[in-house]
């Protein structure tokens, strides 16, 4: 009997939420200003503050990320479909 597929905890639109409320609270900007297809570098976010994002990604979802996860998904909609297909 094969193993049904295990499906993610968590979906696309609860991961872009997540980064979205994330990067609002971060950057002191309204959600509604946070554009999902621009760059985490756009914003400013230097190298420790996207290490920051990767860790507190990693405990939100208890997954395992690489440092490299964001530079490898560089903006909310990539990373968000990037989590949730994981």
């Amino acid at each position: 009997m094969a193993n049904p597929a295990v499906a993610t905890p968590f979906t696309y639109e609860q991961v872009e939420e997540w980064l979205v409320n994330y990067l609002s609270l971060l950057l002191k900007t309204p959600e509604d200003e946070i554009d999902i297809d621009q760059s985490f570098e756009s914003y400013g976010m230097d190298s420790a503050t996207v290490i920051g994002l990767t860790g507190d990604l990693a405990e939100w979802t208890a997954l395992d990320l690489e440092e490299t996860t964001v530079y490898n998904h560089p903006t909310i909609a990539q990373l968000a479909k990037f989590i949730s297909q994981r």
